[in-house]
């Protein structure tokens, strides 16, 4: 009998109904106790298969797929923000690749709002790199709608309401929909019905970013003189990163305003944070970083205002001086305006987003102060004051010995690129046709 239960015992106490009995006592247990509880294993054992069995199976039961025929849609606009800092840019289809965009369409379809991108109408007001936030992001989709009739709402061509049993008075939650299946950094502000005609990147008639920097020794007032040459229409192909690639060649832009003001409590000193605002129709690739960088070389006293003036004639300079743009951060698409929109706000919604940004704002805050406070616990204890580094907000290295933008070498002429490009699509054409 004791070899017999010297083989059981480890089965035995593998299983929790038994791992108090010590080994004596397993030793000890007489023939009939001994079958008592192998019996009770074995039948927790088929309880247990069986249970995994019925949960595998409802695992691999296919989902009925959703019938979108039952369904009107809504063209509507979607207004959202987000903290671009851990995205690789806003716009990007490709599966596996980490942008705003490729969040935003797999909600959509988890949510059964879209069934497919390519059928959903879809267009975005503007495109932020890389590292850039927004406040407000706008998109016009065609989205699936709870409605019969209302503003946006149309009959697809697939339409078969045959087994639907009602309609609802209420058009879907669309913002809490979404933002319960968005990432904690993405979230949905408002959206609004409008004509099936509108496009939010065609019909948006204007656009705000904001770009925060921290003052240091910048000459805000120099910056603030050369920032007004950049109002008006003008030539940005020397403050832009030229778009070769999509054969861009009007780079005529329209800046409706620009401003550069101070945020919170002017005792910061060095510390102060200032917003360089700049409004306008339409903007170009880079355009506001390489605004900025010039502001900058302007504020630390390495360019004079009217360099803007210059780079702005491409008559006088034809060919953009090689110079880094301001780093991407502090960047955020703040604003646009579609003119008579009625923008549908959920109160409930709301505070849960200002919520998530107070949790988010605390932390940046705290991980600032002890940052800013070891910095002053250095300069005071060495009784020293070390000049801020305002170099930081433009990429790249910089040189110990400034080279000024006009005296710097040259890129290639914008109709150089372009004759470029044509002849390697030419030669890739002609590699195709072969």
């Amino acid at each position: 009998m004791k070899t017999i239960s010297t083989i059981f015992t480890r089965f035995l106490r593998m299983c929790t109904n038994v791992s108090s009995v010590s080994n004596v006592e397993l030793e000890n247990l007489s023939k009939e106790d001994l079958i008592y509880r192998i019996r009770q294993l074995e039948t927790q054992v088929t309880i247990l298969k069986n249970t995994i069995a019925k949960r595998s199976g409802e695992k691999e039961k296919k989902q009925k797929p959703f019938d979108f025929t039952r369904y009107k849609k809504r063209h509507v606009l979607l207004k959202f923000l987000y903290l671009g800092w851990d995205y690789n840019g806003f716009a990007g289809q490709e599966e596996g690749v980490n942008t705003i965009e490729s969040e935003l369409f797999k909600t959509l379809q988890t949510t059964k709002l879209i069934e497919s991108i390519k059928t959903a109408n879809y267009n975005r007001c503007g495109r932020t790199d890389s590292g850039v936030s927004a406040f407000s992001q706008v998109i016009s989709v065609d989205l699936r709608s709870n409605l019969l009739e209302g503003e946006g709402v149309f009959t697809p061509s697939d339409y078969n309401p045959v087994n639907r049993a009602n309609c609802a008075k209420e058009e879907l939650p669309y913002c809490k929909m979404l933002n319960k299946n968005l990432p904690k950094n993405i979230k949905i502000i408002s959206w609004a019905p409008i004509n099936c005609d509108i496009n939010a990147r065609f019909d948006c008639s204007s656009r705000t970013y904001k770009y925060y920097f921290i003052k240091g020794n910048l000459d805000i007032k120099a910056m603030e003189e050369a920032s007004k040459y950049f109002i008006g229409e003008h030539d940005f192909r020397n403050i832009c990163k030229m778009n070769i690639k999509n054969f861009i060649t009007n780079y005529k832009r329209t800046i409706l305003d620009v401003s550069i003001s101070p945020i919170g409590s002017s005792s910061e000193g060095s510390y102060q944070v200032y917003e360089l605002t700049v409004k306008g129709y339409a903007f170009l690739w880079h355009q506001i970083r390489y605004m900025a960088a010039v502001l900058f070389l302007v504020g630390q006293g390495k360019e004079a205002p009217q360099i803007v003036k210059e780079l702005l004639d491409v008559e006088k300079y034809p060919r953009k001086p090689q110079y880094a743009m301001a780093i991407d951060i502090p960047l955020v698409f703040f604003d646009c305006e579609f003119g008579d929109v009625n923008w549908q706000y959920d109160k409930e919604n709301i505070e849960k987003i200002i919520f998530r940004l107070q949790k988010s704002w605390t932390e940046h805050t705290i991980k600032s102060t002890i940052v800013k406070r070891m910095i002053e616990s250095l300069e005071s204890k060495l009784n020293m004051h070390v000049e801020f580094n305002t170099g930081s907000l433009i990429s790249g290295t910089s040189s110990k010995t400034y080279t000024p933008l006009l005296k710097r070498n040259f890129e290639e002429t914008l109709e150089v690129k372009l004759e470029k490009m044509n002849k390697k699509k030419k030669i890739r054409e002609a590699l195709q046709g072969t």
